[in-house]
């Protein structure tokens, strides 16, 4: 019946109204008939605001049905303006449902973990889809303000789910295998033996590492691994079922999750229980939430950075950037769209900071190389090679000069007095080659290198001018007579050099070499030969030294022969 321009409708015919007005824009934005969804939704938001005004009561369902198509008709329309008025008007809604929702205690539908997860995760995507409007509006503060509410959701919502697992996982350590709890309680019993229930327990074991760590992380702690539940370390992408499947992880993209999608009055009252949100889907699109909100917070953060009179810096925009892309490494398949993009922008913006921090490791990694170089350096340990000190120089000159310097006078007074074998050498030249051996002599010290300054000497040995042939006896000489002779001459040649060594010690030509007739004849004391083990067993590297000497022995004559290095010929 008709009064005027006016229409009266029975309270029992509105739902039935509305319906009819939602299912027929639904129809259209199905067409992409944005302009005639519009209309009939326009129709529908009368007839609310006439009840409402009347104090008539209308399902909350129906009215966020119609309040967010219709701020999907603006969008698509390019309605920025409008569309966003629209998103807020959802987001009032749904905090007056919840409200109401605490003050129905009875009805447990209501209470409901899946119901309570279900508003969160469209509160998080209304939030960062009002970011997106307003900073295409240039309301970068408004859009800031609305991702970090839709930062918090996301977080909440983990969160949240961590709990419900770690609830069920509690409850399962309880001792319900006794006779009493079954006795009692036999109706539970036999449900935790359905299938339905074993599957839900799987989910919950597979969802509570990543739960876990996500949550652990949103608080800064460390996640500590517990021994109870023995869960091994696993990839990520392998627990959320994104390792080897090509679905619609890998076309999801940043604008996805911008865009408006269509709402229908089933889905809203449709609940698949707390069972469904830890399934692979949902768990991705909790993922998703978490990655897109950081990144929207990081973007409003930079925009605001390069704004005139702004506390905001740079850098607190880079830390929420390098959040988003660490979640999306983590937990999204490298060949996903949104990964992609958040790595792409990451590089593109922060590029020179990028270079920055690669420049400063490297300056850490040369400078932790010299410091570990500089400390090997002083802990290795000492070689035969390494350099003198002062007091080994001291000492190992002074022995040269005892045990191997020997004036040429006292070498031919041997030589013509006894017929000592002859030794020939020539100084500054190179010696003719000798027959059998030659013995190489540098006026250095046994162990050390000699230095590069210092000239090398050649001594050329003839064995048979001192050493009688086996089958020559022409001319025997006995050892006896030959020893105390040779004595003799010892004694008178160390008076003499007490005397003149001190003054004759700079003026030693280094081109004469002397070979000691103890040395020449294989004359030794007890003394020398344990003083010459001990000076080899000093500069010994814990094996054969290479500086020993060796003996040869022919016609009862023995020769020590020991080269100017130390080392055996």
């Amino acid at each position: 019946m008709e009064e005027g321009s006016k229409t009266l409708v029975s309270e029992d015919d509105v739902p039935k109204l509305l319906l009819e007005y939602i299912t027929l824009s639904l129809q259209f934005i199905e067409k992409e008939e944005f302009e005639n969804a519009l209309e009939a939704l326009s129709q529908s938001e009368e007839l609310l605001e006439a009840i409402t005004t009347q104090s008539g009561y209308v399902d909350p369902d129906l009215i966020l049905v119609t309040i967010h198509n219709i701020a999907l008709c603006h969008q698509k329309l390019n309605r920025l303006e409008e569309c966003a008025s629209y998103l807020d008007g959802c987001l009032f809604n749904i905090r007056t449902k919840r409200n109401l929702q605490k003050d129905k205690q009875d009805s447990k539908a209501q209470n409901s973990a899946a119901e309570k997860l279900k508003y969160l995760k469209y509160e998080c995507k209304a939030h960062i889809q009002l970011c997106a409007i307003h900073s295409q509006l240039n309301k970068h503060e408004s859009a800031f303000s609305h991702a970090k509410i839709a930062v918090k959701r996301a977080q909440s919502i983990i969160q949240y789910c961590y709990k419900v697992c770690n609830n069920h996982i509690q409850r399962q350590k309880k001792p319900g295998s006794s006779i009493k709890f079954r006795s009692r309680n036999f109706e539970q019993c036999k449900y935790m033996e359905t299938p339905q229930y074993q599957h839900f327990n799987e989910l919950i074991v597979k969802s509570f590492p990543l739960l876990e760590y996500l949550t652990a992380k949103f608080e800064g702690k460390r996640m500590i691994r517990r021994q109870s539940m023995k869960v091994p370390k696993l990839d990520m992408r392998s627990v959320l079922g994104v390792q080897h499947h090509n679905d619609w992880v890998y076309a999801y993209n940043i604008g996805d999750m911008m865009a408006i999608q269509l709402l229908s009055i089933l889905e809203l009252k449709t609940s698949f229980g707390v069972q469904a949100e830890f399934t692979r889907d949902l768990m991705l699109d909790k993922i998703f939430l978490l990655v897109v909100s950081h990144f929207c917070m990081a973007t409003e953060l930079r925009f605001l950075a390069c704004s005139e009179n702004s506390t905001i810096k740079a850098k607190e925009a880079r830390i929420w950037h390098k959040k988003a892309m660490d979640y999306a490494k983590s937990y999204l398949p490298v060949e996903c769209p949104l990964y992609d993009h958040v790595k792409s922008s990451y590089h593109r913006n922060y590029k020179e900071d990028l270079s920055n921090t690669i420049n400063k490791k490297k300056e850490k990694n040369s400078k932790s190389q010299r410091k570990l170089e500089s400390s090997f350096r002083s802990k290795r340990a000492k070689t035969p090679h390494t350099e003198q000190t002062k007091s080994q120089s001291k000492l190992r000159s002074s022995s040269a000069k005892n045990n191997l310097v020997l004036k040429e006078e006292n070498r031919n007074r041997l030589s013509q007095r006894h017929k000592t074998p002859q030794l020939k050498h020539s100084v500054g030249k190179n010696p003719p080659k000798p027959e059998e051996f030659s013995i190489e002599q540098q006026e250095t010290n046994f162990t050390e290198p000699s230095p590069k300054n210092e000239k090398q000497y050649k001594i050329d040995v003839k064995p048979e001018n001192y050493i009688h042939k086996q089958n020559d006896m022409s001319h025997p000489v006995p050892y006896d007579e030959l020893d105390a002779k040779l004595k003799k001459i010892q004694e008178h040649y160390n008076k003499q050099n007490k005397n003149t060594c001190s003054e004759e010690s700079e003026e030693i030509d280094r081109e004469e070499i002397i070979i000691t007739s103890y040395d020449l004849y294989g004359i030794h004391s007890d003394e020398e030969d344990e003083d010459y083990e001990n000076f080899q067993e000093s500069d010994s590297t814990g094996g054969r030294n290479e500086n020993e000497g060796f003996y040869l022995k022919e016609n009862n004559m023995i020769g020590k022969i020991i080269s100017g290095t130390g080392g055996g010929h």
